[in-house]
């Protein structure tokens, strides 16, 4: 389940929501695939029974949204958009309820990647930054957030070292959420700097240890996992960056792609897909070197933005195909 949520909250139903039903609605040409692969998502895996009228509206209010923004309509779109984003904040909470009631009663490849998706969609690090700036105040939406992430992290028995690292996250977390809950931005201040560390720490120890599980997940669930983190590395704007008018080479990158990487080199694809997963890992390999290197040559690592960013795209269309295939079995 916390797979195909990373899909499903990465998709920005409430930024669709309040575009349309704003001042300036205009529909982005982004939005069409972001609504329908989240449909997808929900689709494609298993959910409890007391949880199929959710997963059910979910579903026919993402379509009816995927729909008109397919036909460009942004008036017949407004209020399916915020339809969506009211079942999609529905299924996320009724799916966030029955994770903390199975608390370590997962493990493995696809479990992990599942909860450290979860777990860097909640945005501490942003949290840390905005406490950070003068005159600052605690945003309410933090606080699910912050449950969301620490909900996911015992979720399950972490591979290795990184137990101890949830462990840690864990307790950070739950004292970042009780001063935002508090309202107190003194003490949020402090408790997110601590999450944020704590966080970084488990995203290390938790992606590391899959290095060493390659091929070791199957299900659909950790196929989406996958995938979100392939979204979440940017390459789009990785390939701007390095190829335009100023290219420069941010500090972030390198992880991102990296994390990437042992995400998709964890599933065992199917024939077809594993195909352009070996030629999507060969490219960001070549553009993992020069980001890393002590003295990185730009026309090089333009060109490995470049070609990383073509494999993404041909990767992802053959990968989430095959998922749309297997629906019906789930």
């Amino acid at each position: 389940m916390l797979g195909a949520l990373t899909q499903i909250d990465s998709a920005g139903f409430a930024a669709i929501d309040a575009n349309l039903n704003g001042d300036a609605p205009e529909i982005a040409a982004a939005w069409l695939g972001k609504v329908e692969r989240a449909g997808l998502a929900a689709q494609a895996v298993m959910w409890p029974d007391s949880m199929k009228a959710a997963v059910d509206g979910f579903v026919k209010a993402a379509g009816d949204l995927a729909a008109a923004l397919g036909a460009d309509d942004a008036a017949k779109a407004a209020p399916l958009a915020k339809a969506a984003a009211e079942a999609q904040a529905a299924l996320s909470q009724a799916t966030y309820a029955a994770v903390a009631g199975m608390a370590g009663s997962s493990e493995g490849a696809g479990a992990t990647l599942g909860a450290l998706g979860v777990i860097n969609l909640a945005g501490i690090g942003s949290m840390e930054t905005a406490l950070a700036a003068d005159g600052a105040e605690i945003n309410p939406a933090w606080e699910s957030r912050v449950a969301n992430a620490r909900v996911a992290a015992l979720a399950l028995v972490w591979p290795g070292e990184s137990q101890a690292a949830a462990d840690a996250f864990v307790t950070a977390a739950t004292a970042l959420e009780a001063a935002v809950k508090a309202n107190d931005v003194a003490a949020a201040k402090e408790a997110a700097v601590a999450a944020n560390k704590a966080r970084g720490t488990l995203a290390t120890r938790g992606y590391g240890a899959l290095s060493g599980m390659r091929q070791t997940a199957d299900s659909n669930g950790a196929a989406l996992a996958a995938l979100a983190a392939v979204d979440t590395a940017a390459f789009h704007g990785i390939d701007e960056g390095l190829n335009g008018d100023k290219p420069e080479i941010q500090a972030a990158w390198a992880g991102r792609v990296t994390t990437a990487k042992r995400a998709i080199q964890t599933i065992r694809w199917s024939a077809e897909v594993q195909t352009a997963a070996d030629a999507f890992s060969k490219t960001i390999s070549a553009l993992e070197a020069q980001l890393t290197a002590k003295e990185p040559d730009l026309a090089k690592a333009g060109e490995a933005a470049a070609a990383a960013h073509e494999a993404q795209h041909t990767f992802s269309e053959i990968a989430y195909a095959a998922i749309g295939g297997k629906v019906a079995a789930h």
